[in-house]
């Protein structure tokens, strides 16, 4: 499953994606206002497409299947 349809939703504050099958990360850089993101329970397997969302404080990514702990190394700037 792909995220969609993300585009006109800039000041959403919190999402949550759980338990979609999601396999990336994709479409949320216009999230600009997100503070809480969920994405437990899905089949993601990297974090990239997170960079822009500098106002992230809150991030649920467990249950998926990030097997290399060096992707948290992309959450560093955030």
């Amino acid at each position: 499953m792909v995220i969609q349809n993300l585009d006109n939703l800039k000041y959403l504050k919190k999402l949550d994606l759980g338990s979609n099958k999601i396999k990336r990360i994709s479409n949320v850089s216009a999230l600009v206002s997100l503070t809480q993101l969920s994405l437990e329970n899905n089949e993601i397997s990297r974090l990239d497409g997170l960079e822009d969302l500098q106002c992230l404080m809150e991030l649920y990514v467990g249950n998926n299947l990030i097997n290399d702990v060096k992707e948290t190394i992309k959450l560093k700037d955030l």
